[in-house]
């Protein structure tokens, strides 16, 4: 492969295996509905709509473009914690399937668009967030980001519910379906997933009784994890019969819906920058690549991703580096401290370049995009 300039590689294959997997997972229990927000190429999306997937969408703008690939708006849903206005009026111009609430306000918005639209009967599900207070993080070993506990900036607390179940039935324009109980994003570990599940149904269950309403319908939300320093993904094969039992408690004909993002994406792209410069410091091998975080924010913020150096063919030798971007600022750094196999004479580093694997998910789309006027990275596709 000849690239020009840092690059995102997508691999096809890699893309359609990770969705294969959780259609084989889901079959005959749940519907899967891509968060858009992981990755919102045009191509991907086009591979998603063809694989059968719905879309989860937190933006007029993301709506938009899942329409443009051709995904059906009766295959939308929206989530996000604080909607628009204009995010609103978009869903219900379109006609998506779910508006996901997550407060009053949001509640009474949507009742005064619906009311502006003329529209009638449309569907909600409450975000419930469950009564945890995890603070593990994708930091520890096997640990995950939790959407839970007493700063948690989404859903309604338990003792919200009821207020929110009463704004919707006095709606007259506001169909409330079901709820929406994600827990934790970036699990990679069966047991924990199991669990997670386990607690929403739960949850559901009980929230419905309580406040006597018919669940129509679940959503689990994503939380499908990768480890981004092994590539190891979330073994699902011992989740299908947790999810066949847990459904088995549910009401007859309830809607199970989960919105995979980082398990369909991560593992379908890797970022390819060339080095720029070399430096020995203190006993660190200090290399500079043509990127950052300009391309790719995440690992700054969550730990380094699995790096494989590409250079010219010689004998190696193990070496603690740090991978810095090539801009003015200090949290430009693709990897703080990991191992890497370097020439013995440095100076073969030159036409070398960095591959850091499984950022196909909040990669471009969640990079700092524009400052010092560097350009983007380039997207590049194979088989």
């Amino acid at each position: 492969m000849r690239l020009e300039a840092p690059s995102f590689v997508y691999t096809e294959s890699a893309l359609r295996r990770q969705i294969s997997r959780l259609k084989s997972f889901s079959r005959g229990h749940a519907d899967l509905f891509y968060a858009v927000k992981a990755n919102s190429s045009p191509r991907l999306l086009s591979l998603v709509k063809t694989a059968g997937l719905g879309a989860d969408v937190s933006s007029s703008e993301e709506l938009k473009r899942a329409l443009s690939c051709g995904i059906p708006a009766g295959r939308i849903l929206m989530t996000g914690p604080a909607k628009t206005s204009a995010d609103l009026r978009a869903g219900l111009g379109a006609g998506i399937a779910f508006f996901v609430l997550e407060s009053l306000r949001e509640i009474e918005a949507l009742d005064a668009a619906a009311r502006t639209l003329r529209r009638r009967s449309v569907p909600v599900l409450l975000r419930i967030t469950p009564r945890t207070q995890s603070s593990r993080t994708p930091r520890d070993a096997g640990g995950y980001f939790a959407f839970t506990g007493p700063c948690a900036k989404y859903g309604f607390r338990p003792q919200e519910v009821g207020a929110a179940v009463e704004a919707v039935r006095n709606s007259q324009r506001l169909r409330l379906e079901g709820l929406h109980i994600f827990s934790a994003a970036g699990v990679v570990r069966s047991a924990e997933m199991a669990a997670l599940l386990t607690r929403a149904v739960d949850t559901a269950l009980d929230v419905s009784r309580t406040h006597d309403f018919r669940l129509g319908c679940l959503d689990f939300g994503g939380g499908f994890g990768v480890d981004y320093a092994t590539g190891r993904c979330l073994d699902l094969s011992p989740l299908t019969a947790v999810l066949a039992k847990k459904k088995a408690l549910l009401p007859r004909n309830c809607r199970l819906i989960f919105e995979p993002g980082t398990y369909v994406a991560a593992p379908a792209a890797s970022y390819w920058t060339p080095v720029l410069d070399w430096r020995e410091r203190d006993g660190w091998v200090q290399i500079f690549v043509d990127g950052g975080i300009h391309h790719l924010l995440r690992p700054a913020l969550i730990g380094p991703h699995r790096m494989v150096l590409h250079a010219i063919a010689g004998s190696r030798i193990s070496r603690r580096c740090r991978i810095f971007g090539n801009l003015c600022h200090p949290l430009d750094i693709l990897a703080a401290d990991v191992m890497l196999p370097l020439p013995r004479d440095l100076g073969r580093l030159r036409g070398s370049w960095i591959e850091l694997r499984n950022v196909g998910a909040y990669g471009a789309v969640f990079a700092a995009r524009g400052f010092q006027g560097r350009s983007p990275a380039r997207e590049v596709w194979r088989p």
